[in-house]
């Protein structure tokens, strides 16, 4: 085989590995509808979105001092964006009026549709 035809060979197996490279199909999130029953005659219709790829670890954050009296800290938490888990670091934050304790919520398997999080909140 003359050097050049195996130098185009080569040439083509590295532009293959270089076109597959970081090439990952996630797994569209699907949604369904949750209903909650706020009190008797209201209730709530909430989209779920449920996805395939439980999420990671929490990070173990460093809490800062807070910057003043009557702030909260809320942690950080994964989220899902453009088809990959992504993390978002914890804030201090005040509270609305007549709350004082933050619920961070969390991720949950639902077996057979996958993961979804239940937001926070404030109580």
């Amino acid at each position: 085989m003359s050097h050049l035809r195996k130098l185009g060979i080569l040439s083509g197996l590295a532009a293959a590995t270089l076109a597959l490279t970081g090439c990952v199909v996630a797994p569209a999130p699907y949604y369904q509808s949750r209903v909650a029953v706020v009190q008797p005659g209201v209730s709530v219709s909430a989209n779920v979105e449920y996805v395939q790829t439980a999420p990671p670890p929490a990070y173990n954050e460093v809490v800062t001092v807070s910057p003043g009296v009557g702030y909260v800290w809320t942690p950080g938490l994964w989220y899902w964006s453009g088809g990959r888990h992504v993390w978002r670091a914890g804030v201090w934050t005040r509270p609305p009026a007549g709350y004082s304790t933050w619920n961070s919520g969390g991720w949950y398997n639902a077996p057979g549709r996958g993961w979804y999080h239940s937001g926070g909140h404030w109580r």
